[in-house]
């Protein structure tokens, strides 16, 4: 995980009437936000002694794991949907992760890597519905507010994690009383 740049946006910023910033995670090692929590969560686990992880996705958060375990020293085995795109299926095995393909739906990828830590001592990387993924991701929350202090109005355009762990942040460390975060309540 590597701390991304911000950078201001002035055609958006025509758009709305406003000073604009996007924070770059396209920069990340994965090209995704998501190295941040799975980084957080396999690199705890591991002090803990967990050293196999399992996870479902259909991309961005199966490379997530593969990179964290690999720079974890650990294995990672990722069930993906047949249809994931074959790009984020070649990655994810490059960053080390075993991938197994599921030929249903992406209810019946998670409902077989959840099946697959039964009995073991491999531990289930859930994509959002996990604390420590949700602080990892936070992270990005952190980064921001100290990179614009003033800043009144965050937008996070993502699912429940990204915009939970990044919502958190917002009061303590903005310099503006009346900062907002907005985006997905999941």
């Amino acid at each position: 995980m590597k701390r991304t740049p911000v950078e201001r946006s002035t055609s958006l910023g025509e758009f709305v009437d406003a000073e604009v910033y996007l924070k770059m995670e396209h920069l990340q090692w994965t090209g995704s936000f998501k190295t941040r929590g799975a980084y957080t969560k396999i690199s705890q686990d591991v002090d803990r002694d967990v050293d196999s992880f399992v996870a479902a996705s259909a991309g961005n958060h199966a490379r997530g794991v593969a990179l964290a375990a690999t720079k974890c020293r650990a294995d990672s085995t990722i069930y993906m949907p047949e249809n994931a795109p074959q790009t984020k299926v070649d990655t994810t095995r490059e960053y080390g992760a075993t991938v197994e393909l599921v030929e249903k739906d992406f209810q019946e990828t998670m409902s077989q890597a959840q099946s697959a830590v039964e009995g073991t001592d491999a531990e289930f990387v859930h994509a959002y519905d996990d604390t420590d993924i949700i602080a990892g991701q936070g992270t990005l929350g952190i980064e921001m507010y100290h990179d614009c202090p003033e800043v009144d109005t965050v937008v996070v355009p993502s699912a429940a994690g990204l915009s939970r762990g990044s919502r958190r942040p917002s009061a303590p460390l903005s310099r503006n009383p009346r900062c907002r975060c907005s985006g997905h309540r999941g």
